[in-house]
């Protein structure tokens, strides 16, 4: 049973550790599509 608990506990952490990486590449994708909008806007003018 303690293993049981154990592995649980580990399994959550990694969870959470993949919760913030997604959200770091969220941010990283969000500012790369900025990026192409503002570039797309500058081949326009």
């Amino acid at each position: 049973m303690k293993k049981l608990r154990v592995k649980m506990e580990e399994i959550n952490e990694e969870q959470k550790n993949i919760r913030e990486l997604q959200g770091e590449l969220r941010e990283k994708i969000e500012a790369i599509d900025l990026e192409c909008e503002q570039l797309r806007e500058e081949t326009m003018m």
